[in-house]
């Protein structure tokens, strides 16, 4: 599960709070890193086929850009580690950082009238950033029985936000409830499954949590899983909810079947500054394919990253540019993947069929400005 200025995270460790971009406000907790960057990344100059297509919208780049400038300037004086994290600095300093975020949004506002973007022609990417290579931590996968081919490429996978239907109340088409947590002193309580049967609905926890939706199986493992839902009520009215704090129950990377997982999250309702819900919802779908969630505790928040791969359906050579903006507990001391945000989903199927389009291996790079 996720927090990000314009997109959510999915968290899966309890020593790590979720974070969002809209409430820059609001970071991490410090986690303690026990990897080694400096064996899985090093510089090395850009290398982008000419014939390769960019694969990124470059609006949605621009927005992305400006949010993740947005939260380095807030942060840049709070004891946020993953601002600057001390192993990355040698290789891309937080000066850089922010150099390179300003000259992205820079160079698309400039074309943007044109119509014309440079920052999709990788010879203009080649010309006017440097790199640093990522060769994944194959061992760092293998220990979560994850395996990687053997040249480096990273993982990639994705996450999204869901349009669900749900009640105001319980009934057997909804029988599964987003609570918000009033009283920490239950908050580790019970499980998942104690919580699914009824735990918070007895009469001694009466005011100590409040159920902001009811909703399917389904649909709260999906919110469980991404870490924000928005939830379509029957009387028509919406409301979107974000992971918040967690029962403290470690998810199980080993455990396949979510529904045996024993993890579940209380939610908050995102409102924020935004003056309706729907303007909420568009930055969501503005932000698709350029967000990564990623281990931000040692690569460091607001990084630009370069994936390049053959489309699985196409067969043709893409370059995919994308910020390194979110995290979660499946990314404490994970430098072999990233997870991209692909936007709002009504569906598994509608979020099966995005899938097929991505590649579950990619070369990455960090690009940046000196």
């Amino acid at each position: 599960m996720k927090r990000f200025v314009s997109v959510i995270v999915f968290l899966t460790i309890n020593t790590c709070n979720c974070f969002h971009l809209d409430n820059i406000s609001v970071c991490p907790r410090p986690c303690k890193t026990t990897v080694s960057v400096k064996k899985f990344f090093k510089e090395e100059a850009p290398d982008f086929d000419p014939s390769s297509m960019i694969a990124t919208d470059p609006i949605a780049l621009l927005y992305a850009a400006q949010d993740a400038l947005r939260y380095l300037h807030a942060h840049r004086n709070t004891p946020d580690k993953t601002i600057n994290p001390q192993q990355f600095r040698p290789l891309v300093s937080y000066a850089a950082v922010e150099k390179t975020l300003k000259f992205i949004i820079k160079t698309i506002q400039e074309d943007r009238k044109k119509q014309s973007f440079r920052i999709m022609d990788p010879e203009f990417l080649r010309t006017h950033f440097e790199a640093v290579r990522w060769c994944a931590d194959d061992k760092g996968a293998a220990r979560q029985a994850i395996n990687l081919p053997p040249d480096g490429k990273i993982r990639l996978t994705s996450y999204g936000i869901f349009s669900v239907r749900g009640s105001h109340k319980k009934t057997k088409k909804y029988p599964c409830a987003l609570y918000q947590l009033y009283d920490n002193d239950i908050q580790k309580k019970y499980t998942k499954h104690q919580i699914l049967a009824g735990a918070l609905d007895k009469k001694k926890n009466h005011y100590k949590s409040h159920s902001y939706a009811w909703v399917s199986r389904q649909s709260l493992e999906d919110a469980l899983m991404h870490g924000t839902v928005i939830v379509k009520f029957t009387d028509g009215t919406t409301k979107i909810l974000n992971v918040d704090q967690n029962n403290g129950i470690a998810y199980d990377r080993k455990q396949k079947n979510i529904l045996a997982q024993e993890r579940y999250w209380f939610f908050r309702e995102l409102k924020n500054q935004h003056p309706s819900r729907q303007t909420l919802v568009d930055r969501f779908v503005h932000r698709r394919g350029v967000i990564f969630a990623g281990d931000v505790y040692n690569i460091g928040f607001g990084k630009v990253i370069a994936l390049s791969y053959q489309h699985p359906i196409t067969g043709a050579h893409e370059v995919r540019l994308g910020i390194l903006a979110d995290t979660g507990g499946a990314f404490i001391n994970n430098l072999y993947q990233l997870d991209m945000f692909g936007g709002v989903f009504s569906s598994k199927q509608e979020f099966k069929e995005y899938l097929a389009g991505m590649p579950l291996f990619a070369n990455a790079m960090i690009l940046y400005k000196r």
